[in-house]
């Protein structure tokens, strides 16, 4: 099994005690729009909305499913076992961690 970090995955659906669905988002170098969906298998799960960071182990499980005109589709899903999950912060907590309070001020700067 080879060891994934996933950062700034939303919470989308929670299992009873066994487990929770995490996508992230993010946009290629051509401007396509990428949409990843990650089970996450854990017993200390996170509720729905939140934004964590999931570190574990890795592991890819083809799944299929019929489509409503009759199609299958198959894809691929990335599991995660034995996460270790931080919360990521939320609202002015957040924006304080990137911002510091204090203005930045250089009296040697040029302009």
């Amino acid at each position: 099994m080879a060891k994934v970090i996933i950062e700034h995955a939303e919470v989308t659906r929670v299992f009873d005690s066994k487990g929770f669905w995490a996508e992230t988002k993010f946009t290629t170098r051509n401007g396509d729009e990428v949409l990843e969906k990650w089970t996450v298998w854990t017993k200390d799960t996170p509720s729905v909305g939140d934004v964590v960071t999931i570190d574990g182990m890795l592991s890819i499980k083809m799944e299929r499913f019929t489509n409503d005109q009759g199609e299958e589709i198959r894809y691929s899903r990335g599991h995660v076992n034995q996460p270790r999950i931080t919360q990521e912060p939320k609202g002015a907590e957040a924006v304080a961690q990137v911002f510091d309070s204090e203005p930045m001020f250089d009296d040697e700067a040029p302009f």
